[in-house]
């Protein structure tokens, strides 16, 4: 499970890898270090039928009696189906534009290694599989 990921691109080369109209894009920082509850872009179809490119804050909030709110993340393909995740899954898929991810090794401390489909500065543009919901939080989580 990855929990730090990173986009460095530019707003083009988003346009052209997703086949976004200019007018479907938000402005997208260069964004070196992106970790849940930070905003990052998420690629979705709008109510008209087309791809749009928007930022949203990542991961789902799970709320629990008797518990502190819990940023969520990853889901698994056996609770996809589970009432947390149910309409999400089903309806409102995404994409995750990222550059390269980061996972810890099991050491103690942790240390972090950056992977991406290239290693150096050329690297291609990639998208992780995603969910999203809508509504007032308007959270999403990428699925690594």
């Amino acid at each position: 499970m990855c929990n730090l990921y990173s986009i460095k691109t530019k707003r083009i080369d988003l346009a052209r890898k997703f086949r976004l109209s200019d007018n479907r894009i938000e402005e997208v920082p260069s964004l070196p270090a992106i970790f849940p509850g930070h905003m990052a872009p998420m690629i979705k179809q709008s109510a008209d039928g087309e791809r749009e490119l928007v930022m949203r804050g990542w991961g789902f909030i799970l709320l629990r009696d008797g518990y502190a709110p819990e940023r969520v993340t990853n889901t698994r393909d056996d609770k996809a189906n589970t009432k947390f995740w149910k309409v999400s899954f089903t309806e409102r898929r995404c994409l995750v534009p990222a550059f390269a991810f980061c996972e810890p090794d099991e050491g103690k401390p942790a240390r972090w290694h950056w992977f991406s489909l290239r290693p150096g500065e050329d690297r291609p543009l990639f998208a992780f599989a995603g969910i999203y919901r809508q509504g007032a939080h308007q959270e999403r989580r990428a699925e690594c």
